[in-house]
Formats: structure tokens, C-alpha cells, sequence
């Protein structure tokens, strides 16, 4: 089996870069599986059916589409995504991080405050007590309030550090718990 990310963003590749080898020691990328990012919504959901063709060619491929909410309502942006995955012979899962990828990171506050130390001084206000799902435009507020907030930086550091048992990401858990199942029932 091999698993094929096709991910809105360059981000989100660094970040499953850091994150899969934690999740599935066993898996190597570009062996085991394959990252491919794009330049976000659009060009993402115009690869996708061109995609689904091209894999369906290959025995024992799954897909895995990861792809921001960002104002979009969830079950109608899965649902578009859905359309575009149509009589795909391919097993495909559908992954949106609620509002954006950097809301997982807000779910683990230890691992943001290890790769920016200058969270600490943020980290009990109002707006992060809750689930960081619900926050708009999450990438927003942490370029902010951290000085050295790049999403490339925050991608690759906290993905190898993110706690995978415990977020406060509602989203983030129904990924890993999601990805695990897509995985386990492979055969």
C-alpha cells in the first residue's frame, strides 16, 4: 500500500513531514508515501480529478486530500470535494482542518510555546482557553503575536513535536484518528 497526499499548500507538506514518521515509524516518504503539495485551493482542486485518473492505474494506492476550511462551510467544501473524487477506484480520504492547519497547532499550546517561546506570554488569553477550531484565521493571529511566526518555520518544527494523544484541535484528533483507520483497514 501507499498512501498519496495531495495537500493545498507547501506548509502542510512540512508539517506531515515532520508529523507521519511519528504516526507510522514503518513508512518512509517517497517509498511509503508521497506528499504533494500545491498552491493552494484551487490548484489543489483542479489536480484532483487528473489525480484520482492517473491513480486508479496503480494497485494498492490510497489517497488522503487535505485541504483548509478557511470561510468555506465543512460539509459543503467536503461535499465539492466528494463530487471531484467521483468513480474513483481508489480508496480516498477527505481531511479539512477546521479554519486552518496552524488552528492544530493551537491545540498544543506546549509544542507552540518549544518552537516560539514568546507564546508564553499569549498563551492564557480568552481566545485560546477553547477549542482553537473555532478561531478565524488562526495563521493570523499567531503572525501577530509572535515575532518569528513564519508558516513554513511553524510547519516544519512543530510537526515533528505536536502532541498526537492529546490536542484541544477537534479537527486535528478526527485526522489522526481518521488516518489511522484509512491505514489499518488498508488490506
Amino acid at each position: 500500500m501507499k498512501l498519496y497526499f495531495p495537500l493545498e499548500e507547501p506548509s502542510m507538506q512540512l508539517f506531515l513531514r515532520g508529523l507521519l514518521p511519528r504516526v507510522f515509524p514503518n513508512f518512509r516518504e517517497g517509498v511509503d508515501y508521497f506528499l504533494r503539495p500545491h498552491q493552494g485551493k484551487g490548484a489543489l482542486q483542479q489536480a484532483i480529478v487528473p489525480f484520482i485518473k492517473q491513480a486508479k492505474r496503480s494497485s494498492g494506492i490510497k489517497v488522503v486530500i487535505v485541504h483548509d476550511q478557511d470561510n468555506d462551510d465543512c460539509t459543503q467544501l467536503k461535499q465539492k470535494l466528494s463530487n471531484l473524487c467521483a468513480g474513483a477506484q481508489v480508496p480516498v480520504m477527505i481531511r479539512i482542518p477546521c479554519r486552518e492547519l496552524e488552528a492544530w497547532y493551537l491545540g498544543d499550546h506546549i509544542a507552540l510555546q518549544e518552537v516560539f517561546p514568546e507564546f508564553i506570554r499569549i498563551k492564557n488569553k480568552k481566545q485560546f482557553r477553547n477549542n482553537p477550531d473555532i478561531l478565524r484565521k488562526p495563521s493570523d493571529i499567531l503572525s501577530r503575536n509572535i515575532s518569528l511566526f513564519t508558516k513554513s518555520s511553524a510547519a516544519k518544527e512543530i510537526g515533528k513535536i505536536i502532541n498526537i494523544k492529546s490536542s484541544e484541535s477537534t479537527s486535528f484528533k478526527f485526522f489522526i484518528s481518521g488516518l489511522k483507520n484509512f491505514v489499518k483497514n488498508a488490506n
